[in-house]
């Protein structure tokens, strides 16, 4: 390793640090979700009928995804109403329970968060779906193009400054057994930058 690769290497980590650090992430990914949904045009709010929510969910992520992401994408009725129902499913949790039918119950119930709490935790789910592509990006823009000795130094790197918050195994473990897992170093899989939060 040379001191080109050194250099290489550190300028590789800034780019990332700075592509994955919080305020960008919020600023280019949360901030645009967020004023997507205060411009969401629906009538008076009540759901009353799982009709109800399919239809308002389904217009909510064809808004959201044609104004709220980094790349517009726009949707079919089917497909927005598809998209809002796989993500309830997935990431949908209430008190009690998870999924689309807790999500069902909460919206026309009175008990629970009602739709405005469903259509929030359907943003939220958009809002760690795009955070865990953009991460995905950068990381393979600036990773792939380099060679493994630079991944090597990028690793050590970033092992010797966060080295006092990991755990002993990894922090005595050579670099080069991370060259090839940086991503993971920074938390790809938790689609934030904060990869402390990472259970090792």
């Amino acid at each position: 390793m040379n001191s080109n690769e050194a250099g290489q290497a550190q300028e590789i980590l800034d780019c990332l640090t700075a592509e994955l650090d919080e305020g960008h992430l919020h600023r280019i990914i949360d901030a645009r979700i967020d004023d997507a949904m205060s411009r969401f045009p629906w009538a008076d709010g009540s759901c009353k009928s799982q009709r109800d929510l399919l239809e308002i969910a389904g217009r909510f992520i064809g808004h959201l995804y044609r104004y709220g992401l980094r790349t517009p994408q726009i949707l079919t009725r089917g497909q927005a109403r598809a998209e809002a129902v796989s993500l309830l499913e997935r990431a949908y949790r209430s008190a009690e329970d998870a999924g689309y039918e807790a999500a069902l119950l909460d919206a026309v119930g009175s008990d629970g968060p009602g739709l405005d709490g469903v259509l929030a935790q359907i943003a939220e789910a958009v809002k760690r779906k795009e955070r865990s592509s953009y991460i995905r990006w950068v990381c393979t823009k600036h990773l792939i193009p380099c060679g493994w000795y630079t991944r090597c130094m990028i690793a050590e790197q970033l092992l010797a400054y966060y080295g006092p918050f990991l755990p002993k195994r990894i922090r005595e473990a050579d670099p080069a057994q991370w060259a090839d897992d940086i991503p993971d170093l920074l938390g790809v899989d938790s689609a934030t930058n904060q990869w402390l939060n990472r259970s090792f």
